[in-house]
């Protein structure tokens, strides 16, 4: 086989092998898990995480710039701020009672005040990630509703049109948002009640994932856009 075959075959191997690197990459996801409740606390599997994930608990209704671990319970450099009209823990309160997930969804965070904030700081700037956050409405009424607004964007509303509910419904007690941090690593989560007529709006829980390539993925990467080079490079000097 003539040497110019052979270097195009070797090149168009090692593309397919950085394209193939990239759509099928492994990622290795950091989680940070946080709860609000006074009452039992949780720890296991919830939407975003595997059995065993460990927990940040909050009982206060303020907290300023309070450390948060991963789901390993390794540090993690984020910080947490939030404000509230309290924290409530009562598991019969929610429709979740009876299942592996009552002691994550029976407490709260409540809001009947307008508008409050949480922030997490510390994240990579401008980097994207996805938002996990638990709202059950009463177990004895379906009228609670949240409104979310991360970085001043568009209001979200979780509607628990069935307040009763044993099982994760997206829009009813849970959302899932995609976010970047700011500049600064930063993003910032405005909360409120979504239902005039019954003024408070609750948040169980937040799950934070962000999505980080593994090593070994830009090593393989690296050698096959490095080999690449190479052959091309050769390819020149032999015209």
């Amino acid at each position: 086989m003539h040497k110019s075959q052979v270097r195009k075959r070797m090149v168009g191997a090692l593309t397919a092998l950085a394209v193939m690197t990239c759509v099928g990459a492994s990622w290795s996801a950091t989680l940070i898990n946080t709860q609000f409740t006074t009452d039992a606390y949780y720890s296991g599997r919830a939407l975003s995480s595997a059995p065993g994930d460990s927990w940040n608990h909050f009982d206060t209704s303020s907290g300023l710039n309070v450390a948060l671990t991963d789901a390993t319970n390794g540090a993690t450099g984020v910080t947490l701020s939030w404000n509230s009209d309290g924290v409530f823990g009562d598991i019969s309160n929610s429709g979740f009672m009876g299942t592996p997930y009552e002691n994550l969804m029976g407490g709260y965070l409540y809001n009947f005040s307008g508008i409050y904030n949480i922030t997490y700081s510390g994240l990579t700037p401008n980097s994207a990630y996805t938002f996990f956050i638990y709202s059950q409405g009463d177990y004895a009424s379906d009228e609670r509703q949240l409104n979310v607004s991360i970085n001043g964007g568009p209001t979200e509303t979780t509607l628990p049109t069935d307040s009763t509910a044993d099982t994760f419904i997206l829009n009813q007690n849970f959302q899932k948002l995609f976010v970047y941090a700011d500049g600064a690593g930063q993003f910032s989560i405005d909360y409120s009640p979504g239902n005039i007529n019954y003024n408070e709006a609750n948040i169980n829980a937040i799950q934070l994932i962000d999505a980080v390539p593994e090593p070994s993925t830009f090593l393989l990467l690296g050698a096959g856009v490095g080999g690449l080079a190479l052959i091309r490079r050769k390819a020149r000097k032999s015209r």
